[in-house]
């Protein structure tokens, strides 16, 4: 019965931190879930947010009067142009940014959907 036990407890420990870690706006965490829909945003100059990968789900705030958005765990001043008027399919934030590993300077942004009250 204990080994059942902790067997639950760690499942439940895992099922928890995958979400958490999408809310991280880390790179490729939660992007298959909506990556149909990624593929159709694009830009203020109507180029695609995303080649496939660069988009995920993430938190937002608002600070001295300017959007942020955690990528790759840090909070990140959005520009307004990056900025989409979209509303996501689950009603959250979703940034569409490089990974770690690209030749963009860190913090880059490519696109942002912000959720309700941002």
């Amino acid at each position: 019965m204990l080994k059942l036990t902790v067997l639950f407890l760690a499942f439940i420990g895992l099922a928890l931190a995958q979400p958490a870690c999408a809310q991280q706006g880390l790179h490729g965490q939660g992007h298959d879930k909506l990556h149909h829909w990624y593929l159709t945003l694009k830009d203020w100059k109507g180029r695609p947010c995303c080649d496939g990968t660069d988009c995920r789900p993430t938190q937002s705030r608002v600070r001295n009067g300017r959007s942020e958005v955690l990528v790759g765990g840090e909070w990140t001043r959005v520009p307004p142009h990056k900025v989409l008027s979209e509303t996501s399919p689950d009603l959250q934030t979703h940034v569409c940014s490089p990974g770690p590993d690209s030749n963009y300077p860190r913090g880059s942004i490519f696109c942002v959907v912000l959720g309700p009250g941002v």
